[in-house]
């Protein structure tokens, strides 16, 4: 699979993952839309080089795999992401 990786200010790259396999109860979810809000500008404005990882939490797609568990949720189902999990962002 193909995500965006972030290493600090603006230095983003397109690379090349292993697709991962839904554990239990989880899915897995193909991103077609991405938001940016604020919380993903304020290191992207920083020059401070950072341990590279994903950004990105306001997102759009498809389910694309599904634990057996799942019983709620079809393969092809288009789904959104809220935020509101993650600490430092509600807006």
């Amino acid at each position: 699979m193909k995500a965006s990786i972030f290493y600090g200010g603006t230095d983003i790259r397109l690379e090349e993952l292993p697709t991962p396999e839904p554990g239990l109860g989880e899915v897995l979810f193909r991103v077609r839309s991405g938001g940016v809000c604020g919380s993903d500008l304020h290191p992207y404005r920083s020059s401070s080089l950072m341990e590279p990882h994903e950004r990105g939490h306001e997102l759009a797609g498809e389910i694309v795999a599904l634990d057996d568990g799942v019983t709620n949720l079809t393969i092809g189902q288009l789904v959104g992401i809220e935020a509101e999990h993650l600490l430092g962002c509600g807006d």
